[in-house]
């Protein structure tokens, strides 16, 4: 390959970097189906239980998730992507990175910008493990990062931290290390006072619906020509987050 010419050097000391491109659309399905008067009426007359069809979550952000029909495919795949993209691993909750991907998008975890030993976390979480960058100051490299609301991941990280007959040590484990390697540090935002344990306690006691054997017999299946959803009604879930005493 021949060497440059002075003509091809003077242009190339004229290129400067642009921007980098981070605006991902999301939700593009839910926003053309609302913009067309005939599928717009269907949406908005959809009866609440077919808001955990494979179907209805996957019009919700990222359009990968609406180009998987199956609805068995459409969880593996988003597991896969939550876990860094390797089929057949595991979710580990001694793993911080896998904590953080899971219960971000499970309890709405921030990472705090102001700790320069969170910029590893940060690129690992947006590189493997679904997170987005809304913005990055080109002059620190510090990337603005965030876990928007898809019913898809919301879905394949509850399966991951209820697998088997594991939930009740995943989710311990999981807290343990959210505690010890991610808030103490100083990597997580805390929030107002109580507000993360608030989320948390909601959202055990929705898991704990799923999983405990005690709730099986008021889980209802609802949907259509695939995998069902599973869903109880809403007093199970207040019975959930009281004491057995409590019940009556």
């Amino acid at each position: 390959m021949p060497p440059p010419s002075s003509d091809q050097t003077n242009s190339l000391k004229r290129l400067s970097l642009f921007p980098p491109f981070v605006s991902f659309r999301l939700d593009i399905e839910d926003r053309k189906r609302m913009l067309e008067p005939e599928s717009s009426e269907k949406e908005l007359s959809k009866p609440m239980a077919g808001f955990s069809e494979p179907s209805h979550m996957s019009m919700f952000g990222r359009p990968l998730w609406f180009t998987y029909g199956g609805p068995d495919k459409l969880e593996e795949v988003a597991k896969w992507k939550l876990l860094g993209g390797r089929r057949h691993t595991k979710y580990d909750p001694d793993d911080k990175h896998h904590v953080l991907a899971v219960l971000s998008f499970r309890v709405a975890l921030d990472v705090c910008l102001g700790n320069p030993v969170s910029l590893p976390l940060v690129r690992t979480a947006v590189n493997s493990h679904l997170r987005v960058v809304v913005s990055m100051d080109q002059s620190t490299g510090v990337l603005h990062t965030a876990t928007p609301a898809e019913p898809v991941l919301a879905l394949a990280a509850m399966k991951l931290l209820c697998e088997g007959n594991n939930w009740g040590n995943n989710w311990t484990t999981s807290i343990k290390t959210l505690t010890q390697e991610l808030l103490q540090l100083g990597l997580i935002a805390k929030g107002l006072k109580g507000e993360l344990y608030a989320r948390l306690v909601m959202i055990l006691a929705r898991d704990q619906i799923q999983s405990c054997p005690s709730f099986q017999d008021v889980i209802q299946t609802s949907g259509k020509g695939g995998k069902a959803q599973e869903t109880a009604p809403g007093s199970q879930g207040v019975h959930s987050l009281l004491a057995g005493e409590g019940h009556d």
